[in-house]
């Protein structure tokens, strides 16, 4: 996940107008710090009540079973939004190219 942030970031900044880059820039930490604290939450939790209970414990295993399912299905769902993010961000390199080689043409 940490390898995909930078990215996304500086796509976010690149389609920013400058007049508002201050405001994204503010706005984009805002949530980066409010994730954070969310997700050190949250994890901070499961890992306090999992240690409470036995691993053997078929509550405990279908716990971590259920943990590890869902932090393969958030990768999956990363790299499918990274993909379709990439895709879309060339389709729009691709449509500003076109309009600069059109835009000497004189009708």
């Amino acid at each position: 996940i940490g390898c995909t942030i930078t990215p996304l970031t500086s796509i976010a900044y690149i389609n920013l107008d400058a007049a508002y880059l201050f405001q994204g820039s503010a706005l984009i930490n805002t949530f980066r710090q409010f994730g954070l604290i969310l997700g050190v939450t949250l994890f901070s939790k499961a890992i306090n009540f999992i240690s409470h209970l036995s691993v053997y414990h078929s509550t405990t295993s279908n716990l971590l079973l259920g943990i590890r399912i869902s932090y393969i299905a958030m990768a999956l769902i990363l790299v499918i939004v990274l993909k379709i993010t990439l895709s879309l961000k060339d389709l729009q390199n691709k449509i500003s190219l076109s309009d600069t080689n059109h835009s000497h043409i004189k009708l």
